[in-house]
């Protein structure tokens, strides 16, 4: 600190002030100073809201039929937005038990408080069941019933 002597430390008095919202918050701190002399001083921190300078991204997904699509795989930027951001579909997830396109709206949660709407766009797909049948040579002995799957 400026204009107090160097090895000066500052320990909050009862803890530092909670932050966690807008305004000010008192507090107290004891500075000690290098002659072993120390002095309690009346502060007050100013708490301004923080702003979140990113922006989600939509992203359209491909699901199974009847897979509900998790909300956070309709935002292509997740990796990049902060800790502690949670998504929710708004509304409910869509309904995903026909082939086609079903959009929906995610709810972007910030730490915060912040919230923003992404809308988001999904397909459903068919599922293909690819089976194949072949025909297998079998050898029996005589007056034996070939099985039918082998």
């Amino acid at each position: 600190m400026q204009g107090l002597p160097s090895g000066s430390t500052f320990t909050w008095q009862g803890g530092a002030p909670t932050t966690t919202e807008k305004g000010d918050h008192p507090g107290t701190v004891l500075v000690s100073y290098p002659d072993g002399t120390s002095e309690t001083v009346s502060v007050v921190v100013k708490a301004e809201s923080k702003k979140i300078l990113t922006h989600q991204k939509p992203k359209e997904q491909t699901v199974d039929n009847g897979v509900v699509p998790k909300a956070e795989d309709s935002i292509g930027n997740v990796k990049g937005l902060p800790s502690g951001t949670t998504f929710t579909w708004q509304g409910g997830a869509p309904t995903t038990t026909e082939k086609g396109d079903h959009p929906g709206t995610v709810l972007v949660s910030y730490p915060d408080g912040n919230k923003r709407n992404s809308i988001s766009s999904g397909e459903s797909k068919s599922k293909k069941i690819l089976t194949h049948s072949e025909a297998k040579e079998q050898t029996v002995d005589n007056g034996v019933v070939p099985k039918s799957r082998r």
